[in-house]
């Protein structure tokens, strides 16, 4: 029997929050987390006395451990550096949208094991022209495939499709939404689950939102996005629904922040998404922005 909890990433940071270093002086760090069975990862994009950091822990004899804190080769004051965080295995990717006045590029990490040091080994910039503010304002590694929101470019916003062989990292595909009418910020938000994929884009329909489901194929290849049908009630002016996703098989996440909720959905016999339940805070003070991030710890 499995228990699910469904928690905020800011949450889960605190779990290393006791043995935060002295360096985290800013009240973001947590704006991001990444977590694999034993291992945590925490950014900290925005650090008034330097650059964005990230922070990696180890679980230890049931205590957080500190292992290792990562910067940019390049890094500068204010880079956003750790705004996402990925890891898969012994691949860390992380975000840094504010860099190359805003455009944004992508920096992989790798390491030779389990317990080895993380190097730098390359940076991903947008691969075409276009507005790319916010590049890797989200990111979805594994394995030698890599997941990368671009939430503006096209108007519309896009997913790209990176692959890893013989170390290095290429494009393979550019994912954009069904029936754009409508959309923007899609790719803001990224869950990927086995060969289901989930994106949201909190900025479309004036900000109510929306979420698009794909689904990889036999060849690695992802099908063009389709909109979720979401319930009434997560479409609230200014919900911004789609702007956290978590995903765990047949069962989905989707934070909306403007509504101070997050909707659980689970896929019908038919394949589709249906709303499960509705979580909502006991207290909701105005701007508590409930649903900011999400993720799903399992428990056997």
């Amino acid at each position: 029997m499995q228990k699910r909890s469904v928690l905020s990433g800011a949450l889960l940071a605190l779990a290393a929050a006791f043995a935060a270093p002295l360096t985290a002086q800013e009240p973001n760090f947590g704006r991001s987390v990444s977590m694999t069975g034993a291992e945590l990862v925490v950014g900290q994009p925005v650090n008034w006395y330097g650059p964005g950091a990230v922070y990696t822990y180890r679980l230890d004899a049931g205590a957080w451990q500190q292992e290792s804190m990562l910067t940019a080769s390049d890094s500068s004051r204010m880079d956003d550096f750790g705004r996402a965080v990925s890891l898969n295995g012994n691949t860390l990717v992380v975000g840094a949208p504010r860099k190359r006045d805003g455009s944004g590029v992508a920096y992989i990490f790798e390491r030779s094991g389990a317990t080895a040091p993380w190097t730098e080994s390359s940076v991903l910039e947008p691969p075409r022209d276009g507005d790319h503010r916010d590049y890797a304002a989200s990111l979805a590694v594994s394995g030698d495939d890599l997941l990368v929101g671009s939430p503006a470019v096209d108007g519309t916003g896009v997913v790209y499709h990176f692959r890893r062989s013989a170390g290095a990292w290429s494009l393979q595909d550019v994912l954009r939404p069904e029936g754009g009418a409508g959309v923007a910020g899609f790719g803001v938000a990224l869950a990927w689950s086995g060969d289901d994929l989930l994106i949201g884009a909190p900025a479309a329909d004036s900000a109510r939102g929306r979420v698009f489901a794909a689904r990889r194929g036999s060849d690695g290849a992802w099908a063009q996005p389709r909109p979720v049908q979401l319930p009434a009630e997560a479409l609230q002016p200014d919900g911004r629904a789609g702007w956290a996703l978590a995903l765990d098989g047949d069962r989905a996440y989707v934070g909306a922040p403007g509504a101070s909720a997050a909707f659980a959905l689970e896929r019908n016999d038919a394949g589709d998404w249906a709303l499960s339940s509705v979580l909502q805070p006991y207290h909701r003070p105005r701007g508590a922005q409930f649903g900011f991030s999400l993720t799903v710890v399992e428990d056997e």
